[in-house]
């Protein structure tokens, strides 16, 4: 029964879930941790630094977008899923402002 509910779906969302993950880990050293030399010219950095964060918010919004196509599977009341997505977007705004003290308090 289990997999009836979940339909071919959930394959499809694994594969974009891992391939999320494994998109932003590839792209997020290079975006803080720099590969290039010190003397680059100036329009090699900014395709660099162009390059690598559009690819992290790609893989990042191709995560979400698998995480959150999954909480209509864990429920069927409307209200819980309602009730999961509601606390879903408040521990991210929580997070989001902890991240934004924590870098004010140390930049």
């Amino acid at each position: 029964m289990e997999k009836e509910h979940h339909g071919k779906n959930l394959k499809l969302i694994l594969y974009r879930y891992i391939g999320g993950i494994i998109v932003v880990t590839i792209s997020f050293l290079p975006i803080f941790l720099p590969l290039l030399p010190e003397d680059e010219s100036d329009s090699i950095k900014i395709v660099y630094f162009v390059f690598f964060p559009s690819i992290f918010n790609i893989g990042w919004a191709s995560t979400q977008i698998a995480h959150m196509s999954l909480v209509p599977s864990l429920t069927c009341s409307r209200k819980r899923r309602d009730m999961l997505n509601g606390r879903r977007n408040t521990f991210t705004f929580v997070a989001n402002l902890l991240v934004l003290g924590l870098a004010l308090f140390f930049f």
